[in-house]
């Protein structure tokens, strides 16, 4: 079947009217402009959203980097997904750990933040300290003396080292080295040495002795050592070992009392260390009690064993600023015939004060002393007390 060509369908545009031309034309450039300006709108909202994921980056890497440097952040609410996260991490935490309960101040922060922090301060170090002070001193066996005292102190553990020198510029001399070595709780370690020249006044022995005396020089070497353990308490037991040589300057003297000496003595010491300062107590107590041999007394002819016991008690109690009433009690006694280094003796400036050096002598003794303490400046101080005591080789008078 053929169909008829419609007569009414113009073959080309150019037997359109001229208007109905013109009206196409004019369409086909309306729509094409159209679709410029579409495209060119999407183009610029493209534009626009790359812009703004471009700032937004932007702003949230800046935000990340001044976080550290803000003193203080708000918490995120309540409902944020990272805190629920947190809370639930929290309850297993305390389900873990039983009944155990985090408090919440513990909690860590959920924002980063860093604070200015504050350098903790130190506690200066306390080293040891030095004194060094010049002597002076009058004693009726040697006179006016003189030297220098040198002392290295720790103050935290009371360890010392001293060195003291003094002469007469005569016939005396003494140089003494003592090294106290304290471990608070645990040791406390005593070595002493000293050597030179010693005057004695000897007025005999007893109680009962006149003011007569003669005096005989001689030189006198000494040690001793000491080591003692913390036990319990306040107390601390250890050895003891001390060695005194002296020989006499004169060859006519009695035999039986000034003969020369290189004696050795051994003990046991049992010490309460309860002051609150061993160099200058202001309060506490001071106890000991030692037990001693002298195992060398058979060669020096004296007869075997010869044994030596010692108790010693104190007590310190602060009365005012700078004062301290000090009470000691002490005594001693001999079995057997010791040599004349190892008899105890009373008076001079530490036993019996008010009498003089070496006036009482004999192998058993006891001194009771009271006594205020004053403090004038630093470590120079001065004391009044009243002082009792007796010496004697036989029974005591008094």
């Amino acid at each position: 079947m053929i169909l008829a060509e419609n007569p009414s369908r113009p073959r080309s545009f150019k037997q359109l009217p001229r208007k109905i031309l013109t009206k196409v034309q004019t369409m086909k450039f309306e729509l094409k402009r159209s679709d410029v300006r579409r495209g060119a709108f999407l183009f610029f909202l493209l534009m626009l959203l790359a812009h703004c994921q471009a700032w937004a980056s932007t702003t949230t890497s800046t935000a990340a980097l001044e976080i550290p440097t803000v003193t203080k952040t708000p918490t995120p609410h309540r409902g944020s997904q990272a805190a629920k996260k947190k809370r639930e991490a929290v309850t297993s935490q305390k389900k873990d750990a039983g009944s155990l309960e985090i408090p919440d101040s513990q909690v860590e922060p959920l924002t980063h933040q860093t604070l200015p922090t504050e350098k903790p301060k130190t506690k200066k170090k306390k080293g040891l300290k030095l004194f060094a002070a010049p002597l002076g001193a009058y004693k009726d066996t040697y006179g006016f003396i003189g030297g220098i005292a040198v002392i290295f102190y720790d103050p935290k553990t009371q360890t010392r080292l001293n060195n003291t020198v003094n002469s007469n510029f005569d016939q005396y001399f003494r140089d003494r080295l003592k090294f106290e070595w304290v471990k608070p709780g645990e040791w406390i370690d005593d070595c002493s040495g000293y050597l030179g020249n010693d005057l004695q006044s000897y007025y005999g022995n007893g109680d009962q002795t006149t003011t007569v005396h003669h005096s005989h020089k001689s030189k006198l070497n000494g040690a001793q050592f000491d080591v003692l353990r913390h036990v319990f308490g306040d107390l601390y037991v250890g050895p003891s070992l001390e060695y005194r040589n002296r020989k006499w300057d004169q060859t006519n003297l009695d035999q039986n009392i000034f003969r020369n000496e290189s004696e050795w003595r051994l003990g046991l010491q049992n010490r309460w260390e309860g002051r609150d300062n061993i160099v200058a107590p202001r309060k506490g107590y001071f106890g000991e009690f030692d037990v001693y041999a002298l195992p060398n007394a058979q060669t020096q002819g004296l007869g075997a064993k010869v044994w030596q016991i010692e108790g010693d008690v104190r007590t310190y109690q602060p009365l005012w600023k700078g004062s301290v009433w000090a009470s000691r009690l002490y005594a001693t006694n001999t079995f057997g015939t010791a040599s004349y280094s190892y008899h105890y003796t009373l008076g001079g400036t530490s036993r019996l004060r008010g009498y003089l050096s070496n006036r009482f002598r004999g192998k058993r003794c006891y001194v009771a002393q009271t006594e205020t303490r004053f403090k004038i400046w630093k470590w120079f101080g001065a004391d009044t007390g009243f002082d009792i005591g007796d010496a004697t080789d036989t029974r005591f008078s008094s």
